[in-house]
């Protein structure tokens, strides 16, 4: 394993001649190159389609657009059973009987997601249109999350082909796949607000790339095609792992989606909408490392685990340290120059996103160091350390918020948020000292390396 992991060729030949699988290092520098600079060009799309979008519509409409997708995300993140990780790390993932298992449980997940939105549509509306804001789109509010919750249930159908080019490390294929789709995603969307300058191209946009993406994960990858089946031994080992990812991703909700509907209550919608103009802009670096996190780093440190586990410490360290080098730097260069880059990208309309964009870019820095620790829990199948770290993380974030509301409004709701992405880091880092892989100098020199860039940034450009 050593010996492949340090290979420089990218091939081999087996003793039959043909040639073998790159190795496990190749696959790993082959695919981050095309993760980190296909996810570069996506955000890039992203805040060109953002800008263009905040000039055809108005800020109340990304305002209910982001209590849409909050509820729609909650939703899916409550019921997930763990079936993606469970692929990725499972020594079985590569037989149809258990990927076909896999499928069908994430059919039948895909329809309860849609029935459970449309059952929670009212009393969800009627939770947040009591407010004189929110009334005006009470209708539009009920009706949007039926058919955004379609996403779900066609995203149920999804091939699992798309999780098995992650395993392997293959991600070549599923950027280029992710691209196309996204640009079919933007597309739709601005014509549709050009043409109807209403906050349901938002929705229709989402709709008509799930509906795409369904089609082309069967069509378009490689790999089996999926049917309908049920061993009963396939679906034991994906629920016995799954089960504390369940709990986890409850949590995680909370952690990356639970703002949104705090300040739901505490903001008006057009408040609302520069909210998620900041947080999107904001995250965009952060956005990127989690699939990283999810797409490199968590099949990465599966492998080692499985193949190497004595030298998965000094894998992370350069892994880690190459990571950390690429993606603070962005993030700090944005906290310091927040205000300005809002000035000149939108309207005066949105000029109130500044601030906030300032203090959650701040809070970024310590989420992209946590998310290049967070895996190694799962890649070494410690789902219950898993869960028990998004625990007391949910928990640290819900205590910010609150003292935060409480003491200075909607402010301290924003700055409870970047607090809590900091008291996340000792939860991370003890339970990286369990599994041995804990770096404290080379995170030191992180934060302090972000806090003097920052702060001398913000002094020379208050």
């Amino acid at each position: 394993m050593d010996a492949a992991l340090n290979s420089n060729s990218s091939t081999s030949t087996d003793v039959g001649g043909a040639p073998a699988e790159p190795s496990l290092k190749r696959r790993t520098i082959h695919g981050s190159a095309w993760t980190i600079g296909g996810y570069a060009f996506q955000h890039a799309l992203k805040l060109a389609s953002n800008v263009i979008l905040a000039r055809l519509l108005f800020p109340e409409a990304f305002g209910v657009m982001a209590l849409v997708n909050s509820l729609i995300q909650g939703l899916q993140m409550f019921s997930d059973v763990g079936i993606e990780p469970s692929i990725i790390q499972s020594k079985r993932a590569d037989e149809p009987k258990f990927l076909n298992t896999a499928w069908t449980l994430q059919v039948i997940r895909g329809f309860g997601l849609f029935l459970a939105a449309c059952a929670v549509a009212w009393p969800f509306t009627e939770f947040y249109a009591d407010s004189p804001e929110y009334a005006p789109f009470k209708s539009d509010l009920l009706m949007m999350i039926p058919v955004a919750a379609l996403t779900a249930l066609f995203a149920g159908f999804n091939a699992t082909n798309m999780v098995t080019l992650n395993r392997h490390l293959k991600l070549k294929e599923r950027m280029l796949f992710d691209l196309v789709l996204q640009v079919c995603n933007i597309g739709s969307t601005i014509v549709l607000a050009w043409v109807y300058r209403s906050v349901w191209a938002l929705v229709a946009g989402n709709v008509i790339e799930a509906l795409l993406r369904v089609m082309a994960s069967h069509v378009v990858l490689p790999g089996i095609r999926n049917g309908f089946a049920w061993d009963k031994s396939c679906v034991h080992e994906l629920i016995r792992f799954g089960r504390w990812i369940f709990l986890g991703t409850v949590l995680g909700f909370l952690m990356q989606f639970g703002d949104r509907l705090i300040l739901g209550k505490l903001m008006s919608p057009t408040d609302l909408g520069l909210y998620a103009i900041a947080l999107g802009f904001s995250q965009m670096v952060v956005k990127a490392m989690r699939q990283f996190s999810g797409r490199v780093l968590f099949p990465l440190y599966a492998r080692l685990q499985e193949d190497d586990p004595d030298r998965l410490r000094s894998r992370m360290f350069r892994v880690r340290g190459a990571l950390l080098l690429c993606a603070l730097p962005p993030v700090c260069v944005l906290a310091v120059i927040a205000q300005p880059v809002v000035d000149v990208l939108y309207t005066s309309d949105y000029h109130e996103a500044g601030w906030m964009l300032r203090i959650l870019a701040i809070g970024g820095v310590a989420s992209i160091i946590g998310l290049t620790i967070s895996p190694v829990l799962l890649a070494a199948g410690d789902s219950l350390g898993h869960l028990i770290a998004m625990t007391l993380q949910a928990g640290g974030m819900v205590a910010c918020v609150v003292v935060g509301g409480v003491m200075h409004g909607p402010v301290g709701v924003i700055v409870g948020i970047t607090v809590s992405k900091f008291l996340t880091y000792p939860v991370n880092a003890a339970f990286a000292y369990k599994h041995g892989v804990w770096m404290p100098k080379l995170d030191g020199l992180a934060f302090a390396g972000c806090g003097v860039v920052v702060a001398g940034g913000c002094w020379l450009l208050p």
